[in-house]
């Protein structure tokens, strides 16, 4: 029997966007809920979050006349601001506080600083880092392992809590408030942690509560309580502060302490997190989410989950090397300034699409930078017993869990995607080059941009997110080419279907793109060349029987990590030249007629005339 609810109204707040929409469960059967109505309300960036509660005012009362009145249940799910802002402590870096991290990352906040003992910093430098920032909650953890007292961890565990208790900031939408503070350690030294931070909860500057272990022994993490726990705060305390929130309170769209029976609110993190982990389906999955102001990246290995999130502002990202224009009179450095000045604008030129596409790059190579070193394997200390004492003596583990090779699916999901800024197969090829995958990895879209309007019903019904994604593309290369610029061939492919067969070669140095019919059947088999690995083994015939609806096939032989010429002008010819073999235009189409009649024309198009 389906028990879900009746329709629900959901909305999506970003930065720079309001979406809303009426969701109705097409009946009994399980299946995803369908979007009817949906209404987009763009934000000025100078207007600030002052103009959000205004625009999801708006969004919703137009969405109530398109749809003949709101329902009485409602989802929220924003990613405003970075949704929550955490500050983390633990005893040893690699350890207890890395747990921390994860643990918050994985609840959808940003994490804004990460302290511990050995992190370098003395007691008050590390007072001064954590005061630097505004927070919306802090949380610590310490005490891996039981009886870990009897050895001397407890006084460690109390001195991380002396320190960071004097320096607590005031949250930031509401000075007033006391600082929620968590203690997520070992249940044996929550006495010496209250009483580290007696004066702050007695004087009004600290809230704290205790939640299970996240460490409990060292090869275990325990991250479900203490995200609920973060998770209240954000909907008891962050949504009700924050000042763009407060004509949604008014007008009751954002009900306080909102219940499954009225409005339940979800950081967008932990909403694209919630999908990652229900499409694994015992794969290994990598989720990137194409922001205007951040990318976040989500992975499922092995059964892990972890999230990272890149700021796009304030960062001097290395997209020149994806530009397809050689550096002349214009200043190029001006124009990607720009772009990441007005993230909510759509390109209108040759010069802006191609600004905004190398930015997606540099952001997307930089996330998955940022995800390897937080997607590790669990660090820990191997012990020996010396008379009564256990004395650490050597470190294990700590090795990143995102190795190329392993990953079979990559989703991609953002808002450049439901806004338009971005077609499908652009947000394709920006994954490809910033991820660079190998083997044999299958792209999937979420075309509609429904993600997280279908992700926030669904959760806040209590059913795990069926949010469908579209397979796209399927992208082949060998693990450990060398970037041979030669044109050598390194793999034949075949694709065979219904009646048809298509041939294509994995050639060094080259990015090509073989069209296929949607809707069909198809399986892909690469004959490796001599020695090379496309995933089955050095040598060995890959098959992979592709699902419907894949569009294309990249073959991508340009090596790992993909070269970039030191020569401007062969740089530029040469991204021009991969460029034109996913939009259909001859290598030197920036240069000539194509560059005069504007980013309309033939952008989206393949070589046989329409994707």
């Amino acid at each position: 029997m389906d028990d879900r609810p009746g329709p629900m109204w959901v909305m999506d707040v970003t930065s720079t966007s309001v979406r809303a929409a009426v969701l109705a469960s097409p009946g009994a059967g399980g299946q995803a809920w369908e979007l009817e109505t949906e209404t987009t309300v763009p934000l000025p960036r100078a207007a600030g979050p002052s103009g959000v509660g205004e625009a999801a005012s708006l969004a919703l009362d137009v969405l109530a006349r398109s749809a003949g009145g709101l329902p009485g249940q409602g989802a929220l799910v924003t990613g405003l601001g970075g949704g929550m802002v955490v500050a983390v402590g633990g005893v040893m870096t690699r350890i207890s506080a890395d747990t921390a991290r994860r643990t918050a990352l994985t609840s959808g906040a940003t994490v804004a600083r990460q302290l511990a003992i050995d992190d370098g910093l003395a007691a008050h430098e590390k007072r001064a880092a954590l005061r630097s920032r505004p927070l919306d909650a802090l949380l610590l953890a310490g005490g891996v392992g039981e009886e870990i007292g009897k050895g001397g961890g407890g006084r460690q565990v109390a001195y991380i809590a002396r320190v960071l208790a004097p320096a607590l900031p005031r949250p930031r939408w509401n000075a007033l408030d006391p600082l929620p503070v968590i203690f997520a350690g070992s249940e044996e030294f929550r006495g010496e942690v209250a009483s580290a931070f007696e004066d702050a909860t007695e004087g009004g500057r600290a809230l704290l509560s205790f939640a299970p272990n996240v460490r409990p022994v060292m090869p275990v993490e325990n991250h479900e309580p203490s995200r609920r726990a973060l998770l209240s705060i954000f909907r008891e305390k962050v949504l009700v502060s924050c000042p763009a929130y407060a004509p949604a309170l008014k007008a009751g769209i954002v009900p306080e302490g909102g219940s499954p029976a009225e409005a339940r609110a979800w950081p967008a993190g932990y909403v694209l997190g919630a999908v990652a982990r229900a499409r694994s389906d015992g794969d290994n999955v990598l989720l990137v989410d194409l922001g205007r102001d951040a990318v976040e990246v989500h992975s499922v290995v092995g059964g892990v989950a972890n999230r990272t999130r890149t700021d796009m502002a304030g960062r001097d990202w290395p997209a020149d090397r994806w530009l397809p224009l050689a550096p002349g009179s214009d200043d190029w450095a001006c124009r990607l300034g720009w772009r990441l000045a007005h993230p909510g604008r759509m390109a209108e030129t040759w010069e802006e699409t191609f600004a905004d596409g190398a930015l997606t790059r540099a952001a997307t190579a930089q996330a998955l930078a940022d995800h390897r070193h937080v997607a590790i394997e669990l660090y820990g200390l191997q012990r020996q017993r010396v008379g009564e004492v256990f004395r650490y003596v050597s470190g294990v583990g700590g090795e990143s869990l995102i190795r190329m090779e392993s990953i079979s699916r990559v989703l991609v999901s953002g808002e450049e995607l439901a806004a338009g800024h971005m077609t499908p197969l652009q947000a394709v090829l920006a994954v490809v080059d910033g991820f660079e995958p190998v083997g044999l990895t299958l792209l999937e879209v979420d075309v509609p941009g429904r993600l997280r309007l279908l992700a926030a019903c669904d959760l806040a019904s209590g059913h795990p997110p069926r949010v469908g994604f579209t397979p796209l593309a399927l992208c082949v290369s060998p693990l450990r080419a060398a970037p041979v610029l030669g044109g050598r061939a390194l793999a034949r492919v075949t694709i065979s279907g219904e009646n048809a067969q298509v041939n294509g070669i994995v050639r060094s140095g080259a990015l090509e793109r073989l069209d296929l019919t949607p809707g069909r059947p198809v399986s892909v088999t690469v004959h490796p060349r001599g020695s090379l690995d496309f995933g089955a083994g050095p040598g060995r015939r890959v098959t992979l029987d592709l699902p419907r609806g894949v569009a294309s096939v990249f073959l991508d032989g340009r090596g790992r990590p993909v070269p970039t010429a030191r020569d401007p002008a062969r740089r530029s010819s040469r991204m021009a030249a991969w460029l034109a073999t996913v939009y259909g235009n001859p290598a030197d189409w920036v240069s000539g007629a194509a560059a005069e009649a504007g980013p309309g024309g033939s952008l989206s198009t393949s070589k046989e005339g329409g994707y």
